[in-house]
């Protein structure tokens, strides 16, 4: 699990320094303060060699991002304007097992790996136009840390699919999902997925308290941003899960109940989860939650921009998230 990260001239970022980070961190700022290029640094740094696709997820709209990532341009994007040497610096503390890295030379990444005690310190260097590196024979091929990555656009029917299936698998998976999206609907009985012969693709579908079963995407974008999230979360085999915009198409009724499933199968699972929100009842949501469950391994990390017009963050524990909860300052910048 992550427990600290520094970056240097990334994207916005001239220094940014987080410690104290916890199983689930949840990122406020304003637009532009930096929190999809947060999770943006934090998959590269985990798992470079696969940087261009994961990437991609988070910015939609670059069709081609994963070609030009790959061929070197889209590096140059990744640098500060200015950035001294035209070099960024992602680094952070891991603790625990599975810290061993992979060096994506074809990235132009050169991933340094030293230990300490039972932490390990992971770095990044991200050149511009795949300069050649050198890289120390002992840290040239580590396996990468597995990510996964819920993006604030709802993924295709097929692909969620896929994803619960692979939730549902697990012990408890299928129950735990239908028993959160129960506390949301109540009319909900079963999900589950299904093979179409004729169609040659997997569908979910629910059963409800109807006649028919109905499909996933006919109970509107709630209910399945709910099973996308829930679906990754236990299904996957990903030490980290990015949830970018949490709160997208979910009402503010369900945010406590979301909170506290994702709290539970995070635990269960040991995963760690960083996402990223607009709404101040997301984040009074999520510390409720915590609050009401086991240990509060919760953290809200606060993005924001200082006079210089420099990214800068912090990550603030219970105790400043109560102080500001109940100080009525609004915690997103």
């Amino acid at each position: 699990m992550l427990t600290q990260l520094n970056f240097e001239n990334f994207r916005g970022f001239k220094f940014l320094n987080l410690e104290g980070l916890q199983r689930v961190n949840l990122i406020v700022g304003k637009n532009n303060s930096g929190k999809t290029s947060l999770l943006e640094g934090i998959t590269i740094l985990l798992n470079p060699t696969t940087a261009g696709s994961d990437v991609h997820r988070y910015r939609s709209l670059e069709h081609d991002l994963e070609y030009r990532f790959n061929g070197g341009t889209y590096s140059r994007w990744l640098m500060k304007e200015g950035a001294q040497h035209d070099m960024a610096v992602l680094s952070g503390n891991w603790f625990g097992p599975g810290s061993k890295r992979h060096v994506g030379d074809k990235l132009g990444v050169n991933l340094k790996v030293a230990s300490k005690q039972d932490s390990e310190i992971l770095a990044s260097e991200l050149f511009l136009d795949n300069k050649p590196l050198s890289t120390p024979k002992e840290t040239s091929r580590y396996p990468a840390i597995n990510i996964a990555i819920v993006s604030s656009n709802a993924r295709a029917p097929m692909e969620l699919a896929e994803s619960l299936a692979q939730a549902v698998v697990r012990k408890g998976g299928e129950e735990f999902i239908e028993k959160s999206l129960q506390k949301v609907d109540g009319r909900i009985r079963k999900i589950r997925t299904v093979a179409m012969q004729h169609q040659k693709e997997i569908k979910v579908i629910v059963e409800m308290e109807l006649q028919n079963l109905v499909p996933l995407s006919q109970l509107g974008q709630g209910i399945y941003r709910l099973v996308e999230i829930f679906s990754e979360v236990i299904g996957t085999s990903a030490s980290v899960v990015f949830i970018d915009e949490i709160e997208n198409g979910i009402h503010h009724t369900c945010l406590i109940d979301l909170w506290k499933g994702i709290a539970e199968a995070a635990r269960s699972a040991n995963i760690q989860v960083f996402a990223t929100t607009h709404s101040y009842e997301c984040v009074q949501a999520a510390h409720e939650a915590f609050c009401e469950s086991p240990s509060y391994d919760f953290s809200v990390i606060q993005l924001f921009r200082e006079y210089l017009k420099d990214q800068q963050g912090r990550v603030l524990d219970r105790r400043l998230i109560e102080a500001a909860i109940a100080g009525e300052i609004d915690l997103r910048g």
